[in-house]
């Protein structure tokens, strides 16, 4: 920070040097006589006034001149450079305007100016050598030149150079200060810019955060609509292979069908996975074992061209992660890193403990200081400009040519680590290449929940489904699909649908399906599973949905009467699961 300024010691010491400049010798005797007539006096009076009185008194005048002399303007000029080297130039310099046979006092002016253009002067002239327009002619207006007649007043000749030196004085010290301001201006205004910088770059990566976030909320709104198209389409495909009379030719183009719909749903498990909506199944995870496991795996696909390099820090605490989204960041990082560099080169994994004790403007909201396990993916590609760089993680925006890439990869793995409470940052720079950091936080726990044992139970009879979808195609499948099976089956899109359909079961509701997608809209899920179990406390629940069910605080593992299946789903995984719930839950005959 700019503080007041320090003026140095020198700038205390009041300059009283003069230069006299005259071929007459005599006239240099008479300066030091008239300008430092009264000085040993006086300070012989303050000296006797201290002793009497024991205190500094006030001083009766100004510290001695220091008076040099030059007997012709050439030799003046030699001192007026000299004094300004050594870093005590003249205040003031008295000029005489005849100096035969060298230059005169004008031209002397001029060349002592250019040498000092401070320098205070006082041209001594008689009245018939010189008239002022043509001085002015010759040296320009200046505030700087004062005219004395000669013969001069001994008077005259002190009130100039106290006048002329205390000006000299109080110009040097304005432009001392002016510069003092300049810089601490200067310095203000470099820390102003710093930090308007860095709050523009706050301002630019929260923009950024804002857009993905956006972006995010509609990817994973296209995927859970998409999904519920898949499973239609899934589900009616499965149930005409299932068919005895569909010809061969028949079965391979529904298994076309089947191989596009796989393509389909593997793009919105990725945009999912982007919007932090996929599915996770997070444990107590050994960050080095998988990129080492990971690493054996992905040299052998990324060709001769590409070294892929481990240097792992030993004994990291481990973090809290799902291992499949894990190896699928580092597969997708890894992948673009390679594509980075078509003639090849290396790629560097690093894993470290970093502590952290300011979290940086990249970090989600909800992240808190501390221990972070870093890992970090780094190619000597040809790197990216900082506009690339902004829209890096968005999905769909891929620099590679057309064909080559959807441009998910990075937007998938952004989802990840967003979804694991980290962060991720790139360093990038044109033809060098690119670091992407990625940091999770340490895990402290080291143990997982116990596996409870599930007992087997067969029912008596089979249950009454209530089927509660947004979507009519998909409720209109399941429903086809469980009555061909034998079940009773209702389905309600609507909160008055689910009213009637209550009202028409009259609590022996046994098993509800119940879409965690768009049930929302109609009932919160928890509120209404928590209502119905209160009134049928035996109900078996399969809740689907196309993210992930803990978003809407259910966790269908924590009971036996829950199960989960994810969006698109085919037939024979929905009975699947339907028939374990069944076996698992007893229930009544009535």
């Amino acid at each position: 920070m700019c503080g007041v300024p320090k003026y140095p010691e020198t700038l205390k010491l009041a300059n009283r040097r003069i230069l006299v400049i005259d071929d007459n010798r005599s006239i240099h005797e008479d300066f030091r006589k008239v300008l430092n007539e009264d000085s040993e006096p006086i300070r012989r009076l303050e000296a006797a006034e201290q002793e009497l009185f024991w205190d500094p008194p006030s001083s009766l005048s100004p510290e001695p001149f220091q008076i040099d002399s030059a007997y012709q303007g050439q030799e003046g000029l030699g001192r007026i450079k000299q004094a300004v080297l050594s870093g005590h130039p003249y205040a003031l310099a008295f000029v005489d305007v005849r100096m035969p046979p060298g230059w005169d006092g004008v031209e002397t002016i001029r060349n002592l100016w250019r040498a000092d253009p401070h320098l205070q002067v006082v041209l001594c002239t008689a009245h018939s050598d010189y008239t002022w327009k043509q001085i002015r002619d010759e040296l320009g207006e200046s505030e700087r030149l004062l005219i004395l007649k000669k013969p001069f007043d001994n008077l005259e000749v002190r009130q100039l150079a106290n006048a002329l030196t205390e000006k000299w004085n109080l110009a040097r010290l304005a432009r001392t200060r002016t510069a003092d301001l300049e810089w601490m201006v200067a310095d203000r205004t470099r820390e102003l810019q710093k930090a308007l910088e860095s709050l523009r770059e706050s301002q630019q990566k929260q923009v950024r955060q804002e857009r993905l976030a956006a972006v995010g909320q509609l990817a994973g709104g296209v995927a859970h609509e998409f999904n519920n198209i898949m499973t239609v389409v899934r589900g009616y495909v499965s149930l005409l292979l299932g068919e005895p009379h569909v010809s061969d030719e028949a079965c391979l183009f529904l298994q076309e069908i089947n191989k596009g719909v796989d393509r389909a749903v593997n793009l919105t498990r990725q945009l999912l996975t982007f919007s932090r909506k996929q599915i996770m199944q997070p444990r107590p995870l050994d960050f080095n074992e998988v990129v080492r496991h990971l690493s054996r795996l992905l040299q052998r696909v990324l060709g001769e061209t590409i070294a892929l390099r481990n240097n792992l820090t030993p004994q990291l605490p481990r973090v809290q992660a799902d291992q499949a989204m894990i190896e699928q960041l580092i597969t997708n990082l890894v992948f673009n890193a390679r594509d980075a560099m078509p003639k090849g080169g290396f790629i560097q994994l690093n894993t470290k403990l970093i502590a952290l004790d300011q979290l940086p403007a990249s970090a989600p909201s909800d992240a808190s200081a501390g221990p972070f396990v870093c890992l970090e993916v780094v190619d000597e590609g040809y790197g990216m400009d900082s506009i690339t760089q902004a829209r890096l993680f968005e999905p769909f925006f891929t620099t590679k040519e057309v064909g080559k890439g959807c441009g998910l990869g990075l937007a998938a793995a952004y989802g990840i680590v967003q979804q694991h409470h980290g962060w991720i940052d790139v360093e990038s720079q044109i033809d060098v290449g690119s670091t992407f950091r990625v940091y999770f936080p340490v895990f402290g726990l080291s143990a997982t929940a116990p596996e409870v044992s599930e007992p087997v139970l067969k029912p008596e009879r089979r249950p009454a489904i209530l089927v509660v979808d947004e979507d009519p195609s998909v409720l209109s499948l399941i429903q086809k699909l469980l009555e061909s099976k034998g079940f009773y089956v209702l389905t309600a899109s609507t909160q008055d649908e689910i009213d009637h359909a209550l009202y028409l079961l009259n609590n022996q509701l046994q098993v509800l399906i119940l879409d965690l997608d768009r049930v929302g809209t109609v009932v919160p899920p928890l509120r209404f599973v928590n209502e119905l179990r209160k009134e049928i406390p035996s109900l078996a629940i399969i809740y689907t949905s196309s993210g992930d069910p803990k978003e809407q605080g259910v966790e269908p593992q924590a009971h036996l009467s829950e199960a989960f299946i994810a969006k698109p789903f085919e037939p024979r995984n929905l009975l699947g699961k339907l028939q374990n719930l069944i076996l698992n839950v007893s229930f009544s005959s009535d």
